[in-house]
Parts: structure tokens; sequence; C-alpha cells
């Protein structure tokens, strides 16, 4: 009896401990396990198949730059320097526009004229190397006998062409040579016009330190500063002044540069003139002053930065006309609006 009640004792007490233990949750309430992103292995990218196309006449080669090409020809089989293309251009001419020095070179020796000029415009090899800034080239055509005085069918030498482009090394080149800082071409522009023009700040500064006036004027009467306004090259209008240019300067027809880039809306420029001392009140020989021609042009920006220096809201023209009549005229609401704002009256 004793033993029975030792075992039923062991039985519960190991009963005890078994419920002792956390219960195992069933397999349904465990997380489940995230999925598994299966990369399938890409392929690089081959890369493309470029297939050279190899040049078979002298102005293939020439045309595609292919340089060593060319000269291989040239040996096996001397070329006929005369030869010219559909507009009248040489072997050397295609030579000089690519840039190979040692090209034109070869072809100046086999007897091709350096002073050639093309059927169509009229440029020699000297505008095309110049026109796209090959020093070197330059420099072999000026030692072979190139005349850089000569000009195309347009009044332009190879000094304006440089100029142009802003290709300054190339400018210091021709300039070296003695070439001609008045020089006009047919609109009566020199090459400092045309360097102020397209905004070539460095060319505009060499010619200015080779002696060049400051205030030269040009087509019309246009000074560096008018072309520079009209372009919104501000770079330039700031060097111009610093070098005591006018910043009133008149044109044939009484325009300031201010009125140019008012006319045109280069805010930019107008500002800076403006910061220059720049006269808002100006007329031209027609009465019209900046605000007339930014408000007839719809120049938004460029009317409320007049406007806010005073310039006068109802001003007439010689002809009577108003900046409100004339932004009225071709609808302009937002410019009408401002100048209402600012009292304008018809």
């Amino acid at each position: 009896m004793k033993a029975t009640i030792q075992i039923i004792l062991l039985l519960l007490l190991w009963a005890g401990c078994e419920t002792s233990e956390p219960p195992v949750p069933p397999k349904s309430s465990a997380p489940p396990e995230p999925p598994v992103a299966v990369v399938e292995p890409v392929e690089p990218e081959k890369p493309p198949v470029v297939v050279r196309v190899q040049p078979k006449t002298p102005w293939e080669a020439l045309a595609m730059k292919d340089w060593d090409a060319a000269k291989k020809m040239f040996v096996a089989n001397p070329p006929d320097v005369t030869e010219e293309d559909e507009n009248g251009r040489t072997l050397l001419h295609w030579a000089a526009a690519g840039g190979d020095r040692e090209i034109v070179i070869l072809l100046i020796e086999a007897g091709a004229a350096p002073n050639a000029a093309a059927a169509h415009r009229g440029q020699t090899p000297l505008h095309l190397a110049a026109q796209n800034g090959h020093l070197d080239v330059t420099k072999a055509l000026l030692e072979k006998g190139a005349d850089f005085t000569a000009t195309d069918e347009s009044g332009m030498s190879a000094l304006h062409w440089a100029a142009a482009g802003g290709h300054e090394s190339v400018v210091e080149q021709l300039l070296t040579a003695k070439a001609d800082l008045q020089a006009r071409n047919s609109l009566g522009l020199t090459a400092a016009h045309l360097a102020a023009m397209n905004g070539r700040t460095a060319v505009v500064r060499r010619m200015v330190d080779q002696g060049l006036d400051i205030n030269l004027r040009g087509m019309g009467g246009d000074t560096l500063m008018h072309l520079a306004a009209r372009e919104d090259h501000s770079e330039v209008i700031e060097y111009l002044h610093e070098k005591k240019a006018l910043v009133d300067a008149r044109n044939d027809k009484g325009y300031t540069p201010l009125m140019f880039a008012s006319r045109w809306g280069h805010e930019e420029s107008a500002t800076t003139l403006l910061a220059f001392g720049a006269d808002p009140q100006a007329r031209a020989q027609d009465g019209w002053m900046a605000l007339h021609l930014s408000c007839a042009q719809g120049h938004l920006n460029v009317v409320r930065l007049l406007l806010t220096v005073g310039a006068r809201v109802n001003a007439k023209t010689s002809s009577g006309l108003t900046p409100l009549s004339l932004a009225k005229e071709f609808n302009y609401q937002p410019v009408i609006k401002l100048l209402e704002r600012f009292g304008a009256k018809d």
C-alpha cells in the first residue's frame, strides 16, 4: 500500500513537471517564411559592332578625317590638286577645314594653290582654317604664302572668321601677321564688331590691347556696346565699360545700347547697362525710348525693370504713341496691367 502511494506521488510529480513546459504553438500560427526573390542571371549587353568604312578616294578620306588613309593615298597615287568638288573647293580646302597640318603642307608642295577661292562663297583655305580655329594649319598656310587680306563674297577676311568664332590663338597669329583691325566686311563690320556680337570677350580684349578704338562704329553707327547689348552678352558689356566705352553711345538713328537690350528683351544686359549709368529716358530720333521698345514687344521683365528705375510711363513718341497704346495694340495683357498699376494712361 505504501509503495502504491509512492508510485502515485511520483506520477503526479511527473505530470506537474510536464504541465509547467511552455506550450508549443501549432505550425499554422508560425510567421510565414519571407519569399525568396529569384534573380535570373542577366547576360552583359554586348557592345555594338562597329563597322569601319574604308574611304575609297582622297575626297572621302578628307571628309571622314581619316588622315592616315589620305596620306597613304597621296603617296601611292598623287591626287589632282586642282580638282574641285561641286562647290568649287579643292582638296586643300577640305584639309584646311579639317585641320591636318601635314596634309595641308603635302598638298601645297604638290602644287595646290593656297589662295584658291572656292566658287561657292569665295572662301580660301585660310578662311576655312581660321573659321574652324585650326592654329597649326593657319600657321602653315601663312608660311606657304596664304593671303590674310583676302576676303570672301561677304567681305569676310580670315580675321573676321576667327574673331566671330572666338578663336583667340588664331586671332593672335593673324594679328602677328599684321592683319588689319579696321578691315570691314560687306556689312561694314570689323572683326571686333563680330567678336562683340558673338560674346567673344577674350578676342575683344586682345583687339583693344592692339589699339582698337573702344567706341568704333560699324553698320548703322552701332558700336561694340550696341552689338553686345543686342545679343545679350553682359560680360562683353562689363569689359567695354571697364575700358570706358560710352554706355549711352548713339547709332545713326539715335538708339542706345539700352534701347537695343530693351527691344530684344534682354533683362540681364539691360540691368548691367542701367547699373553702369545708362539713361532710361534717352530718346531716339523718332522719339522712342527703351520703355516704348520693350512694351511694343511684350517683354514684361524689361518693362518692369525700366518702370522700377523711373522710366516715364506716359511718354509719347514723335507720332504720339505711348507705352500703353503699344502694349494694347498687340494685346500684351500682362504688360498692360503692369503699366496701369504704374499709372499709365491712353
